[in-house]
């Protein structure tokens, strides 16, 4: 049983063994000794056991204790078996393990009542050992200095366990004890976070919630628990599909701070900080479309139609049945995680003769923008480092019709580093300035490596 748990718990099948990250003894471990505190089948099993050895003890005249007590002829809190039999084996096992060194009934004692069921010598009621052996005066002046404190009652007496405070037996008490004595002890107590403070509280969950509120122009907010999130979730005035959208958004969001957590922790190639808000960008799109919120176009009409001035299209892919772009009277189109490449944005700017302001917010599948329009005044790529949009290639524009333009771009971090470990010279010097000069006629430029 032990084994299939293990399998279980280190996702093993047949034929196919992963690595375990951690010892098994160490998960098994207590949290306060630096495990997970599974614990073991074995504390379990004997935690189990004791649970009878305990009914036998407490006399609580059940059919256990009537059946052990004629058929082994034993006395009251006597543990020993006439014959062998399962009650011989289950206080051989007990004692085996009190030769290990755990005696796990040394725990379980009495507690005096009005005295009557209690052998005054012989059984272990007060202190931690019997009052029969030894010089009696000796004993009996011990005895006088033990029983100043003991004041009998009506109640009677009964076999109590001082592994809990309330003096109950209980299987998970002898489970800890055993687990604490056979398992590995960490000096370090295992740290546990709770869901409150990973989602909400921690820095990368405070960042990815501001990032999120810029993208979707709200006011940047944080949250200190998902109750406080949901209320203000309701309180925004917003379309009831579009706050699904945003609501899934988080969803993706916990889910990815998850997952980097865990493979910062497990996965030999570290993540990198800097592109979990590109994967959650991405994967919220993809969630959109499965979900049935993305939406392909694909009808003639569409792309050919002369009435449109102004367009703001998210979550959505362009397919134009005939391969080309009629939109003669649009001057301004706003794309919110669109699919599109360089080919596409081509149609769009020829098929647009009046188009003057473009705005591509996290689109994908471009790297590279070609501005053939001289009708485009103002350009806004943003929040697009996942479609990696190189700002080598960016030099390359055709721009001259700008008058503004805010572009993010994607800088690889592998690249733009020489061997030696030190940032490249030729990188800010030939391209960044490069760049400028292709756009030192526009008057409102704002760049940014997002």
């Amino acid at each position: 049983m032990e084994n299939l748990r293990r399998n279980f718990f280190n996702g093993n099948q047949e034929g196919d063994r992963k690595i375990a990250w951690v010892k098994w003894h160490t998960v098994l471990a207590s949290k306060q000794y630096g495990g997970l505190g599974l614990s073991s089948f074995f504390a379990l099993n004997r935690g189990l056991l004791a649970k009878w050895v305990w009914r036998f003890l407490s006399q609580d005249n059940s059919l256990w204790y009537r059946v052990i007590s004629t058929i082994h002829v034993l006395g009251s809190s006597t543990l020993s078996a006439a014959y062998p039999s399962i009650w011989s084996s289950i206080i051989n096992e007990f004692d085996s393990l009190k030769d290990q060194g755990v005696d796990v009934f040394s725990h379980c004692k009495i507690r005096i009542g009005n005295g009557v069921r209690t052998r005054f010598w012989k059984d272990c009621w007060i202190g931690e050992s019997r009052l029969q052996g030894g010089a009696e005066a000796q004993q009996f002046n011990h005895l006088s200095t033990l029983l100043d404190p003991v004041i009998l009652s009506n109640s009677e007496d009964r076999c109590v366990c001082d592994l809990s405070g309330d003096g109950e037996f209980r299987v998970k008490d002898v489970r800890n004890l055993l687990d604490e004595f056979f398992l590995l002890k960490a000096d370090v107590p295992t740290r546990w976070e709770d869901m409150t403070h990973v989602f909400f509280n921690c820095t990368l969950a405070k960042d990815l919630t501001r990032l999120i509120c810029r993208w979707w122009n709200l006011e940047a907010h944080s949250f200190s628990s998902y109750a406080e999130w949901l209320s203000w979730l309701n309180s925004l005035r917003h379309e009831s599909k579009l706050k699904e959208i945003l609501e899934g958004v988080f969803y993706v969001t916990w889910w990815s701070v998850w997952n980097f957590r865990n493979h910062m922790l497990f996965a030999s190639n570290k993540p990198r900080k800097e592109t979990i808000f590109d994967d959650i960008v991405l994967r919220s799109f993809n969630w959109c479309v499965a979900r049935g919120q993305g939406f392909t176009f694909e009808n003639e009409i569409f792309f050919n139609t002369s009435c449109i001035t102004r367009m703001i299209l998210s979550f959505c892919r362009f397919n134009p049945p005939n391969g080309a772009i009629s939109w003669e009277r649009l001057k301004c189109l706003c794309l919110c995680c669109v699919t599109l490449d360089e080919d596409m944005i081509e149609k769009i700017l020829s098929g647009s003769p009046c188009l003057e302001s473009l705005e591509l917010n996290i689109c994908f599948g471009y790297r590279w923008i070609d501005v053939t329009s001289k009708s485009v005044k103002k350009l806004f790529s943003k929040y697009n480092s996942y479609s990696k949009l190189v700002l080598r290639e960016l030099v390359f524009l055709d721009v001259s019709s700008l008058i503004k333009t805010v572009l993010d771009y994607y800088m690889d971090r592998e690249l733009d580093y020489s061997i030696d470990g030190r940032k490249s010279g030729i990188f800010d010097e030939e391209v960044f300035g490069g760049l400028l000069e292709s756009l030192g006629h526009v008057k409102d430029i704002t760049l940014g490596d997002y």
